[in-house]
């Protein structure tokens, strides 16, 4: 299970890390040139996204350039062409995509 806290940011010891961060409970809608609702990528780090509704992003999660340490759990993502597009990872900095609702488009979204 995960949890919202960073061990370094609640210290008085300065950090590096990045402190975790919550994207919950919104309805997200994707409909200019859909890409994803939610975009991991360009080393976005460190996010707990989960309980939300995202509806026409072309994927659910989406991880590339240096995304890392990303958990995408418990959202529903309506009308998207894949549920998670992923690049290599570094071990101990895995991206995370579990116990999502993934509804399924039969045709590019955006064109």
């Amino acid at each position: 299970s995960s949890s919202s806290s960073s061990s370094s940011s609640s210290s008085s010891t300065p950090s590096m890390q990045m402190q975790w961060r919550d994207i919950h409970h919104n309805f997200l809608i994707d409909n200019y040139s859909p890409q994803e609702d939610v975009d991991n990528d360009d080393g976005s780090a460190y996010y707990y996204t989960h309980n939300n509704f995202l509806v026409y992003g072309a994927t659910g999660m989406k991880t590339d350039f240096g995304g890392h340490d990303n958990h995408h759990y418990g959202n529903l993502y309506a009308y998207v062409q894949r549920g998670l597009a992923l690049t290599e990872q570094l071990e101990g900095h895995e991206n995370h995509f579990y116990d999502n609702t993934v509804v399924l488009m039969g045709q590019d979204l955006g064109r």
